[in-house]
């Protein structure tokens, strides 16, 4: 009866990974759309363009570089519920570039930088941003300067 209930979470734990979306910072284009499927959508130029996939209840907005390479990858749930802990643990063990994921305690929010300074990620209603060309305080006073400027 052990056995069959080892198997059974074995099982269990084999097909919840493979369901989660495997992002993976750095992959080109080719084994994006090759792990994704097709983008639903796209926009840019040439020396940066965004892709959107949709797969297994993800929305998934990848940043490619001029080399077609990922440098920035978002993700939302399409049911419109936010991410919970094991599947934002997940994400950020997929882009860890053999590094570890440190918290960062001064923001609001949930943040993370590798401990090789490679990437950082944020987690901020309902939506997981990592990338290698992602910048936490960057990106936050550029929100402010938006603002200021909406305001005007």
């Amino acid at each position: 009866m052990k056995r069959l209930a080892l198997l059974f979470v074995a099982v269990a734990l084999f097909a919840l990974g493979e369901n989660r979306a495997h992002a993976r910072l750095g992959e080109t284009l080719a084994q994006i759309e090759q792990r994704y499927g097709q983008p639903i959508g796209s926009e840019g130029n040439a020396s940066r363009f965004i892709m959107e996939f949709s797969v297994h209840g993800y929305r998934i907005l990848v940043t490619f570089s001029a080399d077609e390479t990922s440098v920035i990858e978002g993700f939302i749930k399409r049911n419109g519920r936010g991410l919970n802990d094991a599947e934002i643990g997940a994400i950020l063990a997929d882009n860890s570039l053999k590094s570890q994921w440190l918290p960062l305690t001064n923001y609001d929010f949930k943040a993370w930088r590798l401990e090789s300074n490679a990437a950082e990620a944020m987690y901020q209603q309902g939506k997981l941003t990592v990338g290698t060309e992602f910048n936490i305080d960057r990106y936050m006073n550029y929100l402010r300067l938006t603002s200021i400027n909406n305001n005007f």
